[in-house]
This record gives C-alpha cells, sequence and structure tokens, in this order.
C-alpha cells in the first residue's frame, strides 16, 4: 500500500478488488494503547480487508484494529479477532493481478502505544 513507501496519505490511492483503484479522502488517528492483529507466513504478501487490497505485514508489526473486517474466501466479512488458523481468505496475488484464496497460517498479537491511522475511501 501507500505506494511502496509504507504510510498512506490523503490524494494516495488504494485498490479496491470491486471498484479498481480508490482515492483515500480521509484519514483519522487514534491515540492510546491498541491491541493489534496480522496474519504472517501467508504465501501471498497481501489479504483484502473490507474488499481494499493491503500488505500483510511480518518482522514483529501488525496493523489491524480487533473490529477490522477481512473478505473470506465465500466473499463474507469477518473480524480479524475472531479469525482461526486454517480459516480461508482472500489474498492479492500482486504479480498475477488476481485474487486468490489461502488459508491463513498464523495469527500474531500484540499491544501497541502510539498513534493508529484510520482511513477513509
Amino acid at each position: 500500500h501507500a505506494g511502496g513507501s509504507g504510510y498512506l496519505e490523503v490524494g494516495d490511492y488504494v485498490k479496491d478488488i470491486e471498484a479498481g483503484w480508490v482515492e483515500v479522502t480521509n484519514i483519522k488517528s487514534t491515540e492510546g494503547e491498541h491491541l493489534t492483529y496480522n496474519f504472517v507466513d501467508m504465501e501471498y504478501g497481501t489479504i483484502i480487508a473490507e474488499g481494499i487490497v493491503t500488505h500483510n505485514s511480518g518482522g514483529g508489526f501488525t496493523c489491524f484494529m480487533p473490529d477490522q473486517l477481512i473478505t473470506m474466501a465465500n466473499g463474507d466479512f469477518k473480524r480479524i479477532d475472531e479469525v482461526v488458523v486454517g480459516d480461508m481468505v482472500k489474498v492479492f496475488d500482486i504479480e498475477n493481478n488476481k485474487v486468490k484464496i489461502t488459508p491463513v497460517d498464523k495469527i500474531m498479537t500484540m499491544f501497541i502505544i502510539c498513534i493508529l491511522t484510520m482511513v477513509k475511501f
């Protein structure tokens, strides 16, 4: 995401699996201590959250709040804190520009104290 910079800004574009490229129109920061989630050791470096292609962090970083909706293999949404290892989720194969389905291999959680960013499209 963020064109490889690692940070989204208003005016950047993200890939929506239905609508194509959509513009980020608003960013809201939330300070405090937060439990965050991420999937690691997945076949592809992306996951699809509420229809938006997003990176799948590794290396000790987590970036999704517990109520983040993940796009499941059947198209339904499920909160990331309810996803379990083995669940089938939609991911995006960047090299072939295709949505794929893959199992969740590992879930990482971490408490962080910082400013988290909420993005609107």
